[in-house]
């Protein structure tokens, strides 16, 4: 084997840091009405930042 040590694995809980970014989005989206990402993406079209292509369709 060319790499026997383990780089995937599953298990069967959700980590807590997972978790706790999960109940964030949630906790937004119940506040705002809209995903926490979309409003992030929403900002940066309007502020101009981390734009690489924009067009209607992309």
């Amino acid at each position: 084997m060319e790499h026997p040590h383990s780089q995937i694995i599953a298990i069967n809980r959700m980590p807590d840091r997972i978790k706790g970014l999960i109940e964030k989005e949630k906790q937004f989206y119940e506040k705002h009405g809209e995903c926490l990402t979309c409003s992030k993406i929403k900002d940066e079209i309007i502020n101009k930042e981390r734009i690489v292509y924009l067009d209607e369709c992309f």
